[in-house]
């Protein structure tokens, strides 16, 4: 959510006069663990951010998404990968983390952010893994047991602490309720 201005008293929009205080236009952002039959996960390296490490499918949240939707458009746009909510094992979805700023910074990503992991009712294949070729430059398909155990220097900060949480049974257990997008803790 991003508040872009106040109305002034006659009740129009003016930019010039307007104090917004930094927390008021925070936006919502999510990193998704989609994690298939086979125990797999998909993991991006980003062309330019992240120092070529890898990381989870992460964006931003739209006017009009809760964080679900979104984790599932980002999850298309960055890896070509689709996935429906009915393939969505509910039961197993999980907030690994989360944090949010105090002092959020005026249009940026990431001041509220989730991290969400859950099983998919089907395998990944490697065919259907295909960067979006803009921010994206590779697309990964690890075993999460294989994430767990590798080098950390491989892995953007956090990828396999969360995902260690997600193995041993840890995070918060998360319902949805597709009918009312409504995400809860």
């Amino acid at each position: 959510m991003e508040l872009k201005g106040w109305l002034d008293d006659s009740g129009s929009l003016n930019m010039a006069a307007s104090r917004i205080p930094p927390a008021a236009s925070s936006i919502q952002g999510v990193n998704f663990f989609p994690i298939d039959k086979n125990n797999r996960t998909i993991l991006v390296k980003e062309k330019s951010r992240f120092g070529g490490k890898l990381k989870p499918v992460s964006g931003g949240v739209d006017l009009g998404e809760d964080v679900v939707q979104a984790a599932l458009r980002e999850l298309k746009e960055e890896t070509g990968v689709e996935i429906s909510v009915k393939e969505l094992q509910l039961k197993s979805l999980r907030l690994l983390g989360g944090w949010e700023r105090a002092n959020a910074r005026p249009g940026n990503i990431g001041d509220c952010m989730y991290y969400l992991a859950v099983k998919i009712n089907r395998a990944f294949s490697e065919e259907e893994l295909i960067p979006d070729g803009v921010e994206i430059a590779e697309v990964v398909l690890m075993n999460v047991d294989g994430v767990v155990s590798s080098p950390q220097s491989l892995f953007f900060q956090g990828v396999q602490s969360m995902l260690r949480c997600w193995k041993d049974g840890f995070g918060t257990p998360a319902t949805y309720n597709p009918a009312t997008q409504r995400l809860s803790f």
